[in-house]
């Protein structure tokens, strides 16, 4: 459906705190919306606001009708006031979404190719499942035993997943393909969805499509002559490779393999250092924080050099990789949270941190050139006074003024004393 924009505009109360643009809560104001209709605050909602705008996302696909203006209502918990307050309907704010024509159930997949060599792990292969005329009838979430279930020709190894969950009404799956395969594969991806998932409670086969396909081959026998390394200068964070395999498979191009296998020897070299941006990058990242901090920017390259030759750049590869690092110590701060804007050719994207552990960071990732550290912090709790200064200071005041005390006090003896030697 089209991207639809509009403004709630309060009268006589504010909003009570900073309120991120996919906050569920956001999704819940307007309490009439069909299932399917996906909205978004833009960029977010300000403490205090008296206004905010709010984005029905064109990638929202209704699974039922509607009709009538918008009901909405905005919690007495988002509010100063504590009060509900129900938005005064306008009759030009509306939905206008007909029923769809009943039809046959059926599913197509998105073209994709799911290449890899046996032995060697394959990681984050989306996959993208479209439902016609049926929707979900329950929340998936992840690990889900039907959706493992749906793939009917994969190798060995390979697995189907996603990430979080997918909504109840939904009719566009992403999946993420993942494993080690241990056969070789080719041909169209078969998958079959199983009804106990579906509002319609029958089996859907799949379309096949031949743009969606796998290409595994057989075992490689090179990757013992290539070496990869990851360097840091200065106070910037040291970069690893969870997955050296995705990232041998990701750099290696044929003619490389070709020169492995007749003696050669490749060095893959991922170095990180602390970066000057020019200004154009720092606007890009600007535009991209959403309420985030800049804590560090680095200059990420990737580099790969055959015998004695001379080191080749690499500044985008055939596929997105996983890096790994260290939060900066200087960064790190109780209730702060990480990720990552990455600058390629002047445009900004943010590159979610995939890791569960505090201060680290684990992003993916296909091109290399200038990225920014960015943090938030938790919201500060009222009534707490925050720090105001090392206590080191405030220990060298108290020894400082009783010094002083004891100066006084010799002083005050002596004179005592000589008073006494003039009586």
């Amino acid at each position: 459906m089209d991207r639809q924009e509009f403004t709630i505009t309060l009268d006589g109360d504010t909003i009570n705190e900073e309120i991120s643009g996919q906050d569920p809560r956001v999704k819940g104001l307007i309490t009439n919306m069909p299932d399917g209709v996906d909205i978004i605050a833009s960029p977010y909602i300000a403490d205090n606001a008296t206004s905010f705008k709010l984005i029905i996302l064109e990638s929202s696909i209704p699974t039922e009708g509607a009709s009538g203006p918008f009901e909405i209502t905005i919690p007495g918990s988002m509010l100063n006031g504590g009060q509900d307050i129900v938005v005064t309907p306008n009759p030009e704010a509306k939905w206008d979404i007909a029923e769809a024509d009943p039809g046959e159930a059926s599913a197509t997949v998105d073209d994709v190719t799911v290449s890899g060599t046996v032995g060697t792990s394959i990681r984050f292969t989306d996959i993208k499942i479209k439902l016609i005329n049926d929707a979900l009838s329950k929340q998936i979430s992840f690990p889900s035993q039907p959706v493992l279930g749906m793939l009917k020709n994969a190798p060995a190894g390979i697995e189907l997943g996603g990430s979080g969950f997918i909504e109840r009404g939904e009719t566009e799956l992403n999946l993420v393909m993942t494993g080690t395969p241990t056969e070789a594969a080719s041909g169209p991806i078969e998958l079959v969805i199983p009804g106990e998932i579906l509002a319609g409670g029958k089996d859907i086969t799949v379309t096949a499509n031949p743009n969606a396909k796998w290409d595994i081959t057989g075992a490689g026998t090179d990757t013992g002559n290539v070496s990869l390394v990851g360097s840091a200068t200065g106070n910037a964070p040291t970069p690893t490779l969870p997955d050296p395999d995705a990232a041998r498979a990701a750099v290696l191009t044929e003619q490389d393999h070709e020169d492995i296998a007749n003696g050669s020897t490749i060095n893959i070299a991922l170095e990180t250092k602390e970066h000057n941006p020019p200004v154009g990058d720092i606007q890009a990242v600007s535009g991209a924080l959403n309420g985030h901090q800049v804590g560090m920017y680095l200059d990420i390259s990737l580099f790969k050099q055959k015998d004695s030759d001379p080191r080749q750049s690499i500044t985008q590869i055939g596929a997105p990789i996983l890096i790994g690092m260290d939060v900066p110590a200087s960064l790190q701060r109780a209730g702060r949270t990480f990720s990552v804007i990455r600058v390629h050719d002047g445009v900004a994207t943010v590159l979610p941190n995939h890791s569960t552990e505090p201060n680290k960071l684990l992003i993916e990732t296909d091109r290399f050139s200038t990225y920014a550290i960015v943090y938030r912090d938790a919201a500060a709790t009222q009534g707490v006074s925050p720090k105001t200064g090392d206590g080191t200071f405030l220990g060298l005041w108290i020894a400082l003024l009783a010094a002083a005390a004891l100066v006084i006090g010799v002083t005050l003896v002596q004179r005592r004393k000589k008073a006494r030697e003039y009586d």
